[in-house]
């Protein structure tokens, strides 16, 4: 017999399908449309309007399992869009802290310069994590505040940078472009 147990191993794409089947079940509950439901969720489970329940605990248990496989990059596929909003909406007001930092009283911001700071701040994470030297970390990080200004959804360009590093498609020799002189 062998010690090894294969019935007990948990992948990735098994948690990531048991999340979806609960986030399933609760769009049909809360008749949201599933394709939002996890934004859904979260946004009441912040707010403090979620009912803990049997199908809620379990939405919680799968959720943290899930995010746990996305945070280690290694022998992971691509990012997603919906894994970076992910990433990113659970760890915000960590990342948004030091920005946010030193402001006065009743202090806002709007919300796509909320969420530039917060990829931005993941993205440095994300790209150390993975082992990329300063100067090409710099240059993805220059390449996400670049487009950031034009590029409609944020999350999907965090997504692209992310995968272009894990690609080695790094831009090298670009010349900046200079307004003045």
């Amino acid at each position: 017999m062998d010690p090894l147990d294969l019935d007990c191993i948990v992948t990735p794409e098994m948690t990531r399908e048991r999340l979806l089947g609960i986030e399933r079940q609760l769009a049909e509950r809360f008749s949201v449309d599933p394709s939002v439901v996890r934004e859904h969720l979260i946004t009441r489970d912040r707010a403090n309007e979620l009912v803990e329940d049997e199908l809620v605990a379990d939405w919680h248990c799968a959720l943290a399992s899930y995010i746990s496989d996305l945070e280690y990059p290694e022998g992971r596929g691509p990012y997603t869009r919906d894994e970076v909003w992910l990433l990113v909406t659970i760890h915000e007001e960590k990342l948004f802290a030091s920005w946010s930092m030193g402001r006065p009283e009743g202090w806002t911001t709007d919300a796509r310069t909320k969420a530039t700071v917060c990829i931005a701040f993941w993205l440095r994470d994300e790209l150390t994590k993975i082992g990329l030297s300063e100067a090409d970390r710099k240059t993805q990080e220059a390449y996400f505040h670049r487009w950031s200004r034009s590029e409609g959804d944020l999350f999907a360009l965090g997504a692209e940078v992310m995968n272009d590093a894990r690609a080695g498609n790094i831009e090298q020799g670009r010349v900046p472009h200079h307004r003045w002189g």
